[in-house]
C-alpha cells in the first residue's frame, strides 16, 4: 500500500472502533485507535486518495487486527466519512476526537463545536411544591422500546459467533447445546425472533394487567437488528413495513406515538442534516418512510418536521401534548456531528419554541426520545443545551420517556436555580430485546389525565431461561414489580422520588433491588451481580442528566456504605 493510501488506516481504525463487536471495546484500545486517527487525518486531507481505496485499506486493517472481514466488507459509513471530509475543509482530528473521547475529558471549546441555542426562553415561573390531586382521571400508557427483531434469527444456530450479532441462520448451527440459540431468544449478543414481538403484543393486548384498554402506546425507537454489517435501506424498510402495521393491528383503537432510534438509520447512527441531498448519504429516505407510516396515527401536520429531521409534536388530548425528538443526532458515533455541529435541523430551537407555546396554552408535555440525555455518548454541547431548555420548562414537562440502554430505569433532572430539588423525571422503557444479559419487558404507566404525571407503573416480563425450556408454549409473562409497591412510596411526585434516591444512597439493599429490576432479572446479570462500583454507577445514572455535571452524583455517593449482599433473585 502506497504512502498516500497508508494514511487511510488510522481513519478506518476509528470507523472499526465504532462498529459494535468489531474490535475490543476497552477504553485504552479505543483511545489508542483514536490517537492513530489524530495523527493521520490531516495527512489524509492533503493526500488526494480516492474513495475506492477504502476497500483495500479496510481489508488490510481486518487482517492486521484479526477481524473477520465478513462483518466489515460493507462498511457503508466510509462513504459518509468521505463526504464529510471532502465537504468540511476546516475539520481537524482534534475536533473529531473531542467528541469521540468526550467521556475521557477531551472537551472541544472551539467553534463550531461550542454553541448555544439562540432563543429568548422568557421568565421561568415561580416554584410551586408538587401536590397530588384528590381525584384523578387515569390514563393507561404502554411503553415499548428497542424491539430489535432479527429476520435471520434461528433457534439452534450459534450464539457465540464473535460477530456484532449472533443466533442467525447464515452463521451455522451450534456445535453443542451450550452455544446454541434458544427458541425464544438468547442472553448473549443476539436479537429476538419476530414471534417474540408478536408474543409481547398479544400479551399486552389480551392479558392487559389493569384489565383496561390501553389509551396510548409510546414506542421509543430501534426496530432494526444488530446485524449492522448487512443493513440496507431496503432491508430496514422491510422491517419497518412489518413492525408498524403490526402495531396498528394490535392496538387498533389506541394511537401509537413513535420516536426513531439510532439503529433505525442506515448506516446505523447516521443522521444527515437536511441540506445533504446526495442520496448515497442522505437520511431523507428514512424520514419519508417514517412520515408515511406514522400518519397511521398522527395528523398530516407532523409531516414537515418528520421529513425534515424525524421529530414532531401533536396534541394528544386537550391539555396534554407529545413532543417526539430525534435525539440520535447527539449520538457521538453520528459522524454528521462534524459536518454541522450546531443544533442539527434547528430541532432544539424548535423544542424551545414548542414548549413556550405549550406553556402559554396551559398544556402539559410528554417528551419522547431514544437516547437518555445523561448518556455520556450524547454529544455534550447538545446535551447541555437540551438540559438548559427543559430546565426552563420544568412546570410544563410532565415526564420524559426514553429507550436505548435496554435497562429499566428512571432518571432525575435537578433544577438549576435549586440543585437540591428534582425538577423533571425521565423513564426508560427497558427493551423487548434480550441483547444482552437481560429479559424482555414492556411497561404500563398509569398517568394523571389532567397533569400528565405518572402515578405508578408496572413492568411486565418473561424469564428467558424458563421460556426456552418450553419452546412449544407461549412464555409466561408476569408482573416484575409495581414502582409504588416495590419502593414503598405513596406517590411518584418529584419530592418523593428525590427522597427515594437519598434512601438508596443510605441503603445498598435498595440499590441491589433497583439493579435487579433494571436488568429485568436477567439470569446472567444476576449471577454476575452488582459490586460497590456498580452500586455507585446505578445511583449516579439516576441523578445525572448531563454527564459533565456530576454534582449530585458526587454528593450522594460521598458517604455510601459498603456494598450490600447481592440478592439471589
Amino acid at each position: 500500500m502506497g504512502e498516500g493510501r497508508s494514511c487511510l488506516l488510522p481513519l478506518l481504525a476509528l470507523l472499526l472502533a465504532a462498529v459494535p463487536g468489531a474490535v475490543a471495546s476497552e477504553p485504552w484500545r479505543h483511545k489508542a485507535l483514536t490517537e492513530m486517527f489524530m495523527s493521520g487525518l490531516e495527512t489524509f486531507h492533503s493526500s488526494g486518495v480516492k474513495p475506492p481505496h477504502f476497500q483495500e485499506a479496510l481489508h488490510h486493517l481486518a487482517l492486521t487486527n484479526k477481524i473477520d472481514s465478513e462483518y466489515l466488507s460493507d462498511l457503508s459509513q466510509k462513504d459518509i466519512m468521505v463526504y464529510i471530509i471532502d465537504n468540511t475543509p476546516t475539520l481537524t482530528a482534534k475536533q473529531i476526537c473531542s467528541v469521540l473521547l468526550q467521556d475521557l475529558n477531551c472537551p472541544e471549546n472551539d467553534p463550531p463545536y461550542e454553541w448555544t441555542v439562540d432563543i429568548d426562553l422568557g421568565q421561568k415561573p415561580q416554584y410551586v411544591p408538587p401536590s397530588d390531586p384528590a381525584e384523578v382521571e387515569l390514563l393507561t400508557v404502554l411503553h415499548i422500546t428497542d424491539t430489535h427483531h432479527d429476520p435471520k434469527y434461528s433457534p439452534g444456530s450459534i450464539a457465540t459467533c464473535g460477530a456484532p450479532a449472533c443466533c442467525r441462520i447464515d452463521q451455522g448451527q451450534a456445535p453443542d447445546e451450550a452455544s446454541a440459540a434458544g427458541y425464544w431468544g438468547d442472553y448473549r449478543k443476539c436479537d429476538i425472533p419476530w414471534y417474540g414481538v408478536v408474543s409481547m403484543l398479544t400479551n399486552a393486548v389480551t392479558y392487559n394487567p389493569c384489565n383496561q384498554s390501553v389509551d396510548y402506546v409510546y414506542f421509543t425507537g430501534d426496530v432494526i437488528d444488530h446485524g449492522v454489517w448487512e443493513t440496507s435501506k431496503e432491508r430496514n424498510n422491510e422491517s419497518f413495513q412489518l413492525f408498524y402495521p403490526t402495531l396498528k393491528q394490535a392496538f387498533d383503537d389506541a394511537p401509537v406515538f413513535p420516536a426513531v432510534g439510532n439503529h433505525d438509520a442506515h448506516p446505523q447512527n447516521q443522521y444527515a442534516p437536511d441540506d445533504v441531498t446526495d442520496e448515497a448519504v442522505s437520511t431523507k429516505w428514512l424520514y419519508e418512510t417514517m412520515a408515511n407510516l406514522w400518519q397511521t396515527w398522527l395528523p398530516a401536520e407532523i409531516v414537515p418536521t418528520v421529513t425534515k429531521g424525524g421529530y414532531y409534536t401533536t396534541l394528544v388530548r386537550p391539555g396534554l401534548r407529545i413532543i417526539s425528538l430525534n435525539n440520535n443526532v447527539c449520538y457521538k458515533y453520528n459522524w454528521w456531528i462534524h459536518y454541522k455541529p450546531a443544533d442539527p435541523y434547528g430541532q432544539l430551537k424548535w423544542l424551545a419554541e414548542t414548549l413556550l407555546a405549550a406553556e402559554a396554552a396551559g398544556e402539559k408535555v410528554h417528551i419522547l426520545g431514544h437516547i437518555p440525555s445523561g448518556d455520556s455518548n450524547c454529544y455534550s454541547t447538545w446535551s447541555r443545551e437540551y438540559n438548559r431548555i427543559v430546565d426552563r420548562f420544568e412546570y410544563t414537562i410532565a415526564a420524559v420517556f426514553n429507550g436505548h440502554t435496554h435497562r429499566d430505569r428512571f432518571q432525575l433532572h435537578y433544577a438549576s436555580d435549586d440543585p437540591s430539588r428534582a425538577s423533571i423525571v425521565a423513564y426508560n422503557g427497558g427493551s423487548l430485546v434480550t441483547y444482552y444479559d437481560v429479559n424482555p419487558n414492556y411497561k404500563v404507566y398509569k398517568v394523571d389525565g389532567n397533569t400528565g404525571a405518572v402515578v405508578d407503573y408496572t413492568t411486565w416480563m418473561f424469564n428467558l431461561t424458563e421460556a426456552n425450556l418450553d419452546p412449544d408454549n407461549e412464555p409466561n409473562w408476569y408482573k416484575l414489580y409495581s414502582f409504588q409497591e416495590a419502593y414503598g412510596v405513596e406517590s411518584m411526585n418529584l419530592t418523593e422520588l428525590n427522597k427515594l434516591v437519598h434512601r438508596m444512597a443510605e441503603t445498598p439493599e435498595i440499590i441491589q433491588q433497583y439493579y435487579g429490576y433494571s436488568v429485568k432479572e436477567g439470569d446472567p446479570s444476576l449471577e454476575s451481580g452488582c459490586d460497590a462500583d456498580c452500586e455507585r454507577s446505578q445511583l449516579c445514572t439516576i441523578v445525572t442528566s448531563y454527564f459533565r455535571d456530576t454534582t449530585k452524583c458526587d454528593e450522594l455517593t460521598a458517604n455510601m456504605p459498603v456494598k450490600a449482599e447481592v440478592p439471589n433473585k
